[in-house]
């Protein structure tokens, strides 16, 4: 059961009009999966994956107050606030849908490997970091390696030693037994086939 806060209210008894859309809406929301309002917002997804956003617009005269439907909005985004809403349960989709938005613009220009590397923080660091950090994290400080962990390991020796020092000693580093060993130290985590997460330590 929904109630109307009173700010919805108020624009309902307003206008009869606006009254109808407003039931209409939250008949609709008997159906919804997922359901947030509070003085200025009410958001309604439902199990095709749709959304209603109705918002209560405030114009300093409360007689001038009207709501705002859309229900118009990009499927992804509506996969994320699914995703943000099951994950995090004290979450309030009303109080923070403008901050997800934003969060959203940066999370759907994530490269395909970004996507992967978020989809496994949230699945296994929420409980220690917010939705906002884990983006962050993702688009600015994360490094993710493209290539086996043998071709890894030879970068990061070639990097970090003076090979050419070795002579020929060199040729006899085992980069796979290297990159084996640094990955089950947790220094790299496999996101995919041939994708590394190299600095998941950096995380904490």
């Amino acid at each position: 059961m929904i109630t109307l806060t009173k700010s919805l209210a108020l624009v309902a008894m307003q206008a009869s009009l606006q009254a109808k859309n407003l039931a209409f809406a939250f008949s609709c929301c008997d159906a919804a999966k997922i359901i947030s309002v509070n003085d200025e917002k009410l958001i309604a997804i439902f199990n095709d994956n749709s959304m209603l956003f109705v918002e209560c617009l405030d114009d300093s005269d409360e007689s001038q107050n009207e709501l705002s439907f859309k229900i118009d909005f990009d499927s992804s985004l509506i996969d994320f606030i699914v995703l943000v809403d099951e994950t995090y349960k004290t979450i309030n989709l009303a109080d923070d849908f403008d901050s997800l938005e934003e969060l959203y613009s940066i999370v759907e220009d994530f490269s395909e490997n970004q996507s992967k590397l978020f989809d496994l923080l949230i699945s296994e660091y929420s409980y220690s970091y917010d939705v906002e950090t884990l983006v962050n994290y993702v688009a600015e400080n994360a490094c993710i390696f493209e290539g086996s962990r043998s071709d890894y390991a030879y970068e990061l020796i070639q990097d970090c030693y003076d090979t050419k020092s070795m002579g020929s000693l060199a040729n006899y580093i085992d980069y796979d037994s290297f990159g084996r060993d640094i990955e089950l130290s947790g220094e790299i985590q496999e996101l995919d086939y041939n994708v590394y997460w190299t600095n998941p330590n950096d995380i904490y």
